[in-house]
């Protein structure tokens, strides 16, 4: 890691699934995998809350001839407490957001750096998944860094 933004592997058994399908992609827009196999989110300078980090790209799973198509879009952070936050993406058809996991913040050794830890799939985005994750579904642990 290096580059400020938002460090997220998502759910490491999913992306597996969708790489080893026969027909499995993985897009990817203004969104680099690292090394550390996760998708970095750039940060998106426009942020005017306090309580709220935003950040620029997608990342689009397809498979099963296009019956599985999962996109997230310019996820942000949203502080709910001292401790826990939302993360929201934008949904590709309608704009609206979406909250998608829920989280606890835990501060890195610097200011520069936070966990998200305890990452749980939220019922407003299970359909987003097509039903296969319910409520509750830990999500992988995410990394934002700051400049």
């Amino acid at each position: 890691m290096g580059a400020p933004g938002l460090y997220w592997a998502l759910k490491s058994r999913f992306v597996d699934y969708v790489s080893r399908m026969p027909d499995g992609t993985i897009d990817a827009s203004g969104v680099t995998a690292g090394a550390v196999r996760a998708f970095h989110f750039a940060p998106d300078e426009g942020t005017a809350h306090p309580d709220v980090r935003r950040f620029r790209g997608h990342v689009q799973f397809v498979g099963h001839a296009g019956f599985l198509r999962v996109r997230l879009e310019d996820p942000a952070l949203r502080r709910t407490s001292d401790d826990g936050a939302l993360l929201t993406v934008r949904d590709a058809i309608g704009g609206a957001r979406i909250d998608l996991v829920q989280l606890r913040l835990v501060p890195g050794p610097d200011d520069a750096l936070t966990r998200g830890v305890d990452v749980r799939l939220l019922s407003t985005a299970v359909d987003l998944f097509g039903g296969s994750y319910p409520v509750d579904e830990p999500f992988d642990d995410l990394v934002i860094l700051r400049s």
